[in-house]
């Protein structure tokens, strides 16, 4: 019974141990390195944001020709003329909603 107790009671001494060990290794960058570390995350938030758009840029578009059964699909020239021609960019262009008192 004292050999389940003992080892119990081990297995917070080893966490507070390991724990120890680990806050005693841990240092406090300095200023180049933490202004570093911020330069880096701030460039990866950068250009994670511009992937993010561009994507999104391209989705819309192709989203709205696909969804709202602007064309038929089977027609491959219309699908052509579509994407090359200038009703294509007239799907990107989106206009502000309209408030029901403009309406009534």
């Amino acid at each position: 019974m004292s050999d389940k107790v003992k080892e119990l009671l081990e297995i917070p001494q080893e966490f507070v141990r390991d724990g120890n060990q680990f806050m005693i290794r841990c240092t406090k960058p300095s200023q180049k390195e933490f202004a570093q570390i911020c330069k880096a995350v701030a460039i990866g938030f950068a250009v994670m944001g511009f992937i993010g758009y561009f994507v999104k840029l391209i989705h819309i578009p192709i989203n709205n020709i696909l969804v709202s059964g602007y064309f038929d699909i089977a027609d491959e020239s219309q699908l052509q003329s579509i994407i090359l021609g200038s009703r294509f960019w007239d799907l990107i262009v989106i206009s502000p909603p309209v408030s029901s008192a403009a309406q009534g």
